[in-house]
């Protein structure tokens, strides 16, 4: 079984989900968790112009702990895929950040 999880992409501490009023070098994150094993493969774009890694947290309050996921992607306009090993028994939102 697999199951979409919201994720979000952060630009100027805004959160988009998606790209919904998402800036033109933004990027663009989605998730796909599978049940069946205990990862999850997060897919994302990534702008030429900065670097971007892919974070994670259990939580999107103002004072969570963002983990950082993936070794720095420099801009390269393509879709890049990472998995998070991290167990599916637990929430966890992602973004990308671009710095």
């Amino acid at each position: 079984m697999k199951r979409l999880i919201v994720c979000l992409s952060q630009d100027h501490g805004h959160f988009n989900i998606g790209s919904a009023g998402a800036a033109q070098n933004d990027p663009l994150i989605f998730a796909n968790r599978d049940m069946d094993v205990d990862h999850t493969h997060v897919t994302f774009s990534a702008p030429v112009g900065k670097t971007w890694v892919v974070e994670a947290s259990d939580s999107v309050a103002t004072n969570a702990a963002w983990t950082t996921i993936n070794a720095p992607q420099i801009g390269d306009d393509y879709f890049h895929e990472i998995t998070d090993g991290t167990s599916v028994e637990r929430r966890r939102f992602y973004r990308a950040r671009g710095y």
